[in-house]
């Protein structure tokens, strides 16, 4: 009995179960998440409802595809419900299943276009694809949630540009929020212990860091690093970075050096 059930255990952690189906309720699809996002706007003016799915979330869907959907939902009734509601707008709305790959934006119900991107101007020059879209990356047993958003302001010198960085073990409804601000993110982790490296600085076309280690279960910072990047852990309360200085010739050197996080 205890043999059966240790081979029960090694194929239920080997195989594990596959996150239930996404329904979409599919208006258009394109290989540009600019055209997605121009469409999606278009649905919400009139419908109050639109978002843009990454078909790379989905195992079952050809990949390198934006989807415009009125909506995402657990059974395939409601999404076919929503489908109806638009219909007469968008004769040829439809249902799609999709299987969500495990840590996928879908798979935890995260926008991958954020509802302020809808706002970012027609002529907003260098804003680029990657500026649009939110990833999650997987750091241990935390996901990691890069949140790009827009913020309308006039004169912005990024034209609006923002990362929110937050975090969160399980549910992103409770996802912590460790940076309202940060460009060209590098995530460790260990245990309670985040370690991000945010760009602060430009030196000539060269990118300075600052890493801040923050406890998530207390919400406070533990560590503030300047002019330093690639931050890892080597040990559960020492961390390495590259410390960042430029030559009089203005060649960025990076040199390693190793931390005690207090």
């Amino acid at each position: 009995m205890r043999h059966s059930a240790a081979i029960l255990f090694a194929i239920v952690f080997q195989f594990p179960i596959e996150a239930a189906p996404k329904w979409l309720a599919v208006t258009s699809t394109s290989p540009s998440v600019e055209a997605a996002i121009a469409r999606a706007k278009e649905l919400r003016a009139w419908s109050g409802k639109g978002i843009v799915v990454v078909s790379n979330d989905c195992t079952n869907l050809k990949p390198g595809l934006f989807l415009t959907a009125a909506g995402m939902s657990n059974d395939k009734e409601s999404a076919q419900r929503t489908v109806s509601e638009v219909r007469n707008r968008v004769s040829n709305a439809y249902v799609r299943a999709c299987e969500p790959k495990p840590g996928s934006r879908v798979n935890f119900g995260i926008d991958a276009v954020d509802a302020s991107i809808f706002d970012v101007p027609p002529d907003a020059v260098n804003w680029d694809r990657e500026d649009r879209i939110s990833e999650v990356r997987a750091a241990g047993a935390i996901r990691v949630w890069i949140r790009r958003r827009y913020l309308k302001e006039h004169n912005d010198p990024r034209e609006g540009r923002r990362t929110s960085v937050l975090v969160f073990k399980g549910d992103p409804s409770s996802a912590r929020e460790i940076s309202s601000d940060c460009t060209d993110a590098e995530v460790a982790v260990s245990g309670n212990l985040v370690a991000l490296a945010c760009a602060r600085e430009n030196a000539g076309d060269n990118l300075l860091h600052q890493v801040q280690v923050t406890d998530i279960n207390s919400g406070s910072t533990v560590l503030k690093v300047e002019r330093c990047r690639n931050p890892k852990f080597v040990t559960g309360r020492e961390l390495t970075c590259e410390s960042e200085t430029i030559g009089l010739d203005g060649t960025l050197k990076l040199t390693r050096k190793r931390l005690p996080v207090q």
